[in-house]
């Protein structure tokens, strides 16, 4: 079998600095492309940090890497990464030029090259992980669900499909379709560290997020505190500086989940009362605050849920996941659809990132909805808008 040789462009490398590593074939390095790296080596964006992560690996000798001088093969740097191809082509019968620059790549087939896209991209499906199937999986990953006419079952660290319970009551909510109940079931199990839950808006991922930390917290006692928070990225035009001390300023980012706060406390003991989340937050039960101050704590004996996640960048969901202490679980929910950080997208985000790299690990577990249960209105604008 012919060995492959693949001729990597810049923008591969700051997708995933650790790609040289999963090339199974020869890696050339175009002298452009290190010229292009070395221009974002410095600055704190995740392209910045990649650059410098690949840099070190380069440097540890880790890796075999073939580095060919490109500098005169063209004008532009587009040019001289596709000719530096077309020069291995003569040394090679297999080359493949790896790039996720789509104007670049139909300017190398039609010189004749092999493309491919690559990076973490590629690694990331285009059909991502529901962790819901409607019929048995061949290979199932820990902790997926099977929803049929019979019942719902989940594949179990025994390697065994348990069936759940049929239905629970939940700090007053209770399931309203077949996904919510596999989320219900994976929010109250304390083997599980991790749940993500996607969805488009009003298909309850905050709603039966907070309703499980409520129980968890107050009905069990199984954690210490509930502590909730959301990245501060606004949708649309920002309105300036908001006045008064932290509590004041984080009072409009924070309104939906004091918002569903209010309404789970309306269930439960049928008050109208709408400030039962400043009760708890002088009993210490529940804690609202900012991302902004998580880097370099321990947080244990905590039910964490980052509202919104998919505003979160990769760099930023690893900072929060290696904060969880022991007897710590984190909820992270979102709708990958809907994302107001300019930098992310539907792929590129971190709660996708997440959902992804965790499928398979035991500790995790992943629900995405389909189906809006807030109104008839709300389901229909998800649709179709």
């Amino acid at each position: 079998m012919t060995k492959k040789t693949y001729v990597i462009d810049t923008n591969i490398i700051l997708d995933d600095p650790y790609i040289i590593g999963k090339l199974d074939g020869r890696v050339v390095i175009p002298t452009t492309v290190l010229h292009e790296l070395d221009d974002k080596k410095f600055g704190s964006t995740e392209k910045n940090r990649n650059s410098r992560e690949f840099a070190r690996i380069v440097d540890s000798e880790e890796f075999e890497v073939i580095f060919v001088d490109s500098d005169n093969c063209g004008e532009t740097n587009d040019q001289k990464i596709i000719e530096c191809a077309l020069n291995e082509v003569g040394k090679a019968h297999n080359v493949i030029l790896l790039t996720n620059d789509i104007y670049m790549s139909i300017l190398a087939k039609s010189k004749g090259l092999k493309v491919e896209r690559g990076g973490r991209k590629k690694h990331i499906s285009d059909k991502a992980y529901t962790g819901i199937n409607k019929e048995l999986p061949d290979n199932p990953n820990p902790n997926e669900y099977n929803i049929s006419p019979t019942g719902i079952l989940r594949y179990g660290k025994n390697e065994k499909w348990n069936r759940i319970g049929k239905d629970i009551d939940l700090w007053g909510v209770r399931h309203k379709n077949a996904e919510q109940r596999c989320a219900i079931d994976a929010l109250l199990d304390d083997n599980i560290k991790l749940v993500t839950l996607s969805g488009r808006a009003g298909t309850g991922k905050t709603l039966l997020s907070i309703a499980a930390g409520l129980e968890k917290v107050i009905g069990e006692s199984k954690y210490q505190k509930l502590l909730v928070s959301r990245p501060i990225v606004p949708m649309g035009n920002e309105i300036g500086f908001l006045p008064g001390d932290i509590n004041d300023k984080l009072g409009p980012w924070m309104q939906p989940i004091f918002d569903n706060i209010d309404f789970l406390f309306n269930l439960k003991s049928g008050s109208k009362k709408s400030d039962n989340w400043m009760a708890l937050e002088r009993e210490g039960l529940l804690k609202l605050e900012p991302l902004t101050y998580i880097r370099g704590r321990s947080i244990p004996d905590q039910f964490i849920i980052i509202d919104e996640a998919q505003n979160l960048s990769k760099h930023e969901i690893k900072t929060i996941l290696s904060r969880a202490g022991d007897n710590t679980k984190i909820v992270l929910t979102g709708d990958p659809d809907q994302i107001d950080n300019p930098r992310l997208d539907s792929i590129n985000n971190g709660l996708s990132y997440v959902i992804e790299r965790f499928k398979d690990q035991s500790i995790a577990a992943h629900i995405t909805f389909s189906k809006c249960e807030r109104s008839e209105l709300a389901d229909i604008s998800t649709k179709i808008l």
